[in-house]
């Protein structure tokens, strides 16, 4: 059982961000879920700019809280990454039983329009699967999906389950349904039907 937590971060407010995961968390708990997801830098907010050094995690300091919730509950969440070169990076983190299972590093950074990711963070390298007590899962964010390579390369190194975190702005819409959903839903269920895996 997912747990979806579409929350609205607080910009650069670290703190406050973790309360409304804990709060998230601890309802899904309360729901007899299995997993929570939370969106793209849900531990930060999105348009970081300058304050990427102040608000970034490395992978052993992911809050103590988060990684204790975990031991009832597997959570993904986003979040800015700093590696031990002092690197910067748009990451999706996943725990289960207290430990940090997984790190994805934010690939294809877009950089046109409102975007300027790579102005201020490092690019990944690389698209994995991972182990986890559900099976094997690969996590892309944002603008990784808009590359079908992406999710080509899950599936072929195992993946059974694609985990999509976003931070999307819309704009327009069809109908009452803004427009970037709409384009969510198609992608998501193009590759679930392409690849045969849970998107």
């Amino acid at each position: 059982k997912i747990s979806l937590a579409q929350i609205k971060p607080s910009l650069g407010n670290v703190k406050k961000n973790l309360e409304i995961m804990v709060e998230n968390i601890n309802k899904a708990i309360e729901d007899k879920g299995e997993l929570v997801v939370f969106p793209e830098l849900a531990l930060t907010g999105y348009l970081v700019k300058d304050m990427v050094p102040q608000v970034a995690i490395k992978k052993d300091t992911v809050p103590q809280i988060l990684l204790e919730l975990s031991k009832k509950i597997s959570i993904i969440f986003g979040a800015v990454e700093e590696d031990e070169d002092y690197n910067f990076y748009n990451a999706s983190f996943y725990l289960e039983d207290g430990v940090v299972k997984h790190v994805h590093r934010k690939v294809y950074l877009p950089t046109y329009g409102m975007f300027d990711e790579f102005r201020y963070f490092s690019r990944g390298d690389k698209f994995r699967a991972f182990d986890t007590k559900f099976g094997k899962m690969g996590m892309l964010i944002c603008e990784d999906a808009f590359h079908p390579s992406t999710a080509h390369i899950l599936k072929e190194d195992g993946a059974k389950y694609l985990f999509l975190l976003a931070n999307s702005p819309t704009r327009g819409g069809q109908g009452e349904i803004p427009s970037n959903l709409v384009t969510w839903d198609n992608l998501s269920k193009t590759y679930s039907s392409l690849y045969g895996i849970f998107v």
